[in-house]
């Protein structure tokens, strides 16, 4: 049966105090104050788990502007445009001429004359022999010859590394720059963002902190109200405890110690059931029937706090006997079942009797079984048996009349 209890669960009890404290729209704001720090704390993890890689990364991009800002290469480097690269001039006219050569074999009328192409080809070419007979000319001064095969040798060393051609090789060095721009902003993006967290858990832990003043203050009412409510259902001498301490939750770096989305709070409901002992936690202390009081004690005191739900009580009745104490049970429970479905076993005739429903349960042998029955009774019947449940096994008209009269106070 204890088992079968929310009540025993301390992570329930919290949600209960928010309930009955009308807390939840603190809960709420706590709980978006949370998800924020969290978001930029997994951020600010992301960046600083990348310094190692932004550091190798931004070495290797200087390596390579510095070579590139080294050989100082331009748009404009002559030679490679005219005759060295695969794109020079001389390579795309051959490459132009021959594709007219084909298409005139196929079609002679193609408006494109072949000569034109030549001269070009031919101006092209004197151009480059000219620029050769310079570099040759250049052999008088040695120093300037080696300077220039130097340039050239580091050049076609680029292209080998970065780019097939001059353009190329300055496209990746102006992204190179972007791209270590980018990394050293690395920092700045860094010192952002812990400031963003910081002021996320500055803004959590003012809304945390209000959240667990307005949780102690409706712990101290809620300990008051079950408590008073458990005398009343013959719990005499009784004690309701609601103890509000700090969470054992473990918090990700940058966050509060015991912070969570819930809070910096944990709750547990305890019981000293009887005068002069210590409270302790309900699970430890609290038989069936003090835990279904203590069930019904916490259900009327959230009443229109929470949507309509089920509730079963079993042994609610244990130990309280006749009298006022059952008839104040019996009046809690049909409070309570004017905002829930309530189903109740119980031996007492004063609880049976504020039910809008009744339903008798028998267990009998047949043919060597234990057969169990339920019948719902109709309002004859529902006077036979709590006449039987007053007095015995063979009610008196005494009896009947005293069933008729809690039928009719109880509806």
């Amino acid at each position: 049966q204890h088992e079968s209890h929310s009540l025993l669960s301390p992570a329930s009890h919290l949600e209960l105090l928010d309930r009955f404290g009308r807390l939840g729209e603190a809960v709420e704001g706590v709980a978006a104050a949370w998800d924020a720090a969290l978001e930029v704390q997994a951020r600010l993890q992301g960046l600083r788990s990348d310094e190692r890689e932004r550091s190798r990364g931004a070495d290797f991009l200087g390596f390579q502007l510095e070579e590139n800002d080294a050989a100082r290469v331009e748009g404009d480097e002559g030679v490679e445009a005219l005759y060295e690269s695969e794109d020079s001039a001389v390579a795309q006219l051959d490459r132009a001429s021959r594709a007219v050569a084909t298409l005139r074999r196929f079609d002679d009328s193609a408006a494109i004359d072949p000569a034109r192409l030549d001269e070009a080809r031919f101006t092209v070419d004197d151009l480059a022999r000219g620029l050769q007979d310079y570099l040759d000319g250049l052999e008088s001064d040695p120093r300037r010859l080696e300077t220039v095969e130097d340039r050239l040798a580091t050049i076609d060393a680029l292209r080998r590394k970065y780019g097939d051609t001059v353009g190329e090789i300055l496209e990746r060095a102006e992204a190179a720059r972007a791209e270590l721009a980018s990394l050293e902003n690395r920092d700045e993006e860094i010192e952002r963002a812990a400031a963003d967290l910081a002021r996320c858990v500055k803004e959590y832990d003012g809304l945390a902190t209000r959240l667990g003043d307005a949780r102690r203050e409706a712990a101290r009412r809620l300990e008051e109200r079950i408590s008073g409510e458990l005398q009343q259902l013959g719990m005499e001498g009784a004690r309701f405890r609601v103890r509000v301490g700090a969470s054992d939750a473990e918090s990700a770096e940058g966050l509060p110690p015991g912070a969570g989305r819930r809070g910096y709070e944990r709750v547990e409901f305890e019981l000293a059931a009887n005068p002069g002992e210590p409270s302790r936690p309900l699970a430890r202390v609290a038989s069936g029937g003090e835990l279904s009081r203590v069930l019904l004690a916490l259900k009327l005191a959230e009443v229109g706090a929470a949507a309509p739900r089920t509730l079963v009580f079993d042994e609610i009745d244990a130990g309280v006997g006749g009298g006022r104490v059952a008839d104040r049970l019996a009046s809690r429970l049909a409070e309570l079942g004017r905002t829930h479905q309530v189903l109740v076993v119980t031996h007492l005739p004063q609880i049976a009797a504020r039910a809008s429903s009744h339903f008798r349960v028998r267990k009998a042998e047949a043919t060597g079984r234990t057969v169990v029955s339920v019948e719902r009774l109709d309002a004859d019947a529902r006077v036979e048996e709590l006449a039987r449940m007053l007095g015995g096994v063979d009610p008196t008209e005494e009896l009947r009349r005293h069933a008729r009269h809690l039928l009719t106070a109880g509806q």
